[in-house]
């Protein structure tokens, strides 16, 4: 649109303003600074009304692990002592 304003007669004038339209309404994102309050976190807090809830079963993260290797719970591969088991026995 506003090339068409600027009433060009060649293609070589309305690349020059094209060009120059980019060049001023360009955004750095190095001179971006967010407004102070721009993200504000929510929190929900519990109502005095609701049930209390029963144990997350991620507050217990080890309960939901379940090692890559010996398909038992409890651990991760790093620590899988069958694993090590295993690797000393290969490496002798």
């Amino acid at each position: 649109m506003y090339i068409n304003e600027q009433r060009t007669t060649t293609l070589e004038k309305a690349a020059v303003l094209a060009d120059e339209y980019v060049l001023t309404h360009k955004v750095s994102m190095r001179d971006y600074k967010p407004r102070k309050n721009e993200f504000v976190k929510r929190v929900n807090l519990p109502s005095e009304s609701s049930s209390p809830r029963p144990p997350d079963s991620s507050q217990n993260p080890s309960a939901e692990v379940k090692c890559n290797y010996c398909k038992k719970p409890g651990h991760i591969v790093a620590d899988c002592l069958a694993l090590k088991k295993e690797m000393l026995r290969v490496l002798g």
